[in-house]
């Protein structure tokens, strides 16, 4: 099954757990082909300890959707 609808991929860079490169992979699979948004240092929690950037990147994905 493919994944249609608008889609973003937050990945930290110090994930150790889930390599940057596995998140990459993801998001170039992904119709949309939008970029990873690579958070510096984040471990796997990345939108635990780096919430602000974390939530800035949702909040500008959420600004470019379009209500039907």
């Amino acid at each position: 099954m493919d994944i249609t609808c608008p889609s973003l991929v937050i990945h930290g860079t110090g994930d150790e757990g889930v390599g940057i490169e596995k998140g990459q992979k993801l998001a170039k699979g992904l119709r949309t082909q939008k970029p990873t948004v690579e958070i510096f240092g984040g471990p796997h929690a990345v939108n635990i300890t780096h919430s602000e950037p974390v939530n800035a990147a949702i909040n500008e994905f959420l600004g470019t959707l379009r209500l039907r």
